[in-house]
């Protein structure tokens, strides 16, 4: 997710292995979590492989974690010129996936009682006081609900939070909040940035 908040990067459960050993390779559960590494291994390049013929994808790195115990699997190259192997060591873009976290972070705090769901930004960035998007609540943030904001940040933004908080004290919406959902990176930053200030935290160390 582009941002100027975000630009920083659990484990999954035996019963996780199980069901994607279960549901998605055609093995039943029980013995899904039984098997070793190389049944492990032999299950995901059973999916792989074919997944990653059907969509063109050069490479691709699938990690499963079950009792504290982590298996890595490695296929293709970094890029599609073939060059260099993908290993344990190449760094993908997290993407989207930031947003499930961050919501996840958002929901953790709420937990603890130190984000409050229905508070408006500017209790936590009183610079956004009186902006339209305070009119927003921290859930409409989650929800993209928040007045229509837009998929991606302006190509103009700089890349620092002045120029953000900026973005944010001027943008109009189009939709009242709670009216309008839109998929929206603006949306999911901010509600990132509320979170790590409700934790006291930058957002890298809050994640």
């Amino acid at each position: 997710m582009p941002s100027p908040m975000h630009r920083r990067l659990h484990r999954t459960s035996a019963t996780f292995l199980g069901l994607f050993l279960g549901l998605f390779l055609g093995l039943d559960a029980t013995a899904a979590l039984a098997i070793d590494e190389a049944g492990i291994r032999a299950a995901v390049d059973k999916t792989i492989g074919p997944l990653m013929s059907q969509h063109d994808i050069p490479g691709m790195a699938v990690a499963i974690t079950v009792d504290g115990r982590a298996y890595v699997f490695n296929y293709g190259f970094m890029s599609r010129r073939g060059q260099e192997p993908v290993t344990d060591h190449t760094l993908f873009e997290v993407g989207s996936v930031t947003k499930v976290l961050t919501a996840t972070l958002a929901a953790y705090a709420a937990s603890l009682g130190k984000l409050s769901l229905d508070a408006h930004p500017s209790r936590y960035l009183p610079a956004l006081k009186g902006a339209a998007i305070d009119k927003a609540t921290a859930l409409q943030l989650a929800s993209y609900t928040a007045g229509d904001l837009p998929l991606q940040f302006p190509d103009s933004l700089e890349g620092d939070d002045a120029a953000a908080l900026n973005y944010f004290r001027h943008w109009q919406p189009t939709a009242a909040p709670g009216v309008v959902r839109s998929y929206s990176n603006p949306s999911l930053a901010l509600l990132g940035w509320v979170t790590a200030r409700a934790l006291g935290q930058d957002y890298s160390a809050a994640m």
